[in-house]
């Protein structure tokens, strides 16, 4: 587990699963741009756990769809400075895309220092499961 994969908010943790490249999720783009000017070229599955190594919520894995005039692909989540976005990539039968953003949590801080157990038990269980081979 690597120190940058872990953030605070608040009492609560946040962890990073393996991050993949938004190319092998999207397919059809290298990144993700933001009308901030910023980039997304990277995804993951973040799990938000309490001090005591309760999970609270789990932030993805993607939902592709696709119907008569639009493919796309929602759920899609990034750390962005210091907010985790959720991301919706869409693209229509007419050519038009785009990148639809929202703030999953604001105001996270990269955690630096000792996890508490319960914390650390919790994410070495979810880092190992990413591990298993999904059947």
């Amino acid at each position: 587990m690597l120190p940058e994969n872990i953030w605070r908010i608040g009492d609560d943790f946040i962890f990073a699963g393996t991050a993949r490249s938004i190319a092998s999720v999207v397919g059809y783009v290298p990144a993700l741009d933001l009308l901030d000017g910023t980039s997304v070229d990277t995804t993951s599955v973040y799990w938000r756990f309490t001090v005591t190594g309760l999970l609270v919520k789990r932030y993805g894995p993607e939902i592709r769809y696709s119907d008569q005039e639009y493919l796309g692909i929602t759920n899609i989540h990034a750390v962005v400075g210091t907010k985790l976005l959720k991301l919706h990539w869409w693209k229509s039968d007419f050519g038009e895309s785009g990148v639809r953003v929202e703030e999953a949590v604001a105001g996270l801080e990269h955690h630096a220092g000792r996890l508490p157990l319960r914390v650390r038990q919790a994410v070495n269980e979810v880092a190992q499961d990413q591990t298993l081979p999904q059947g």
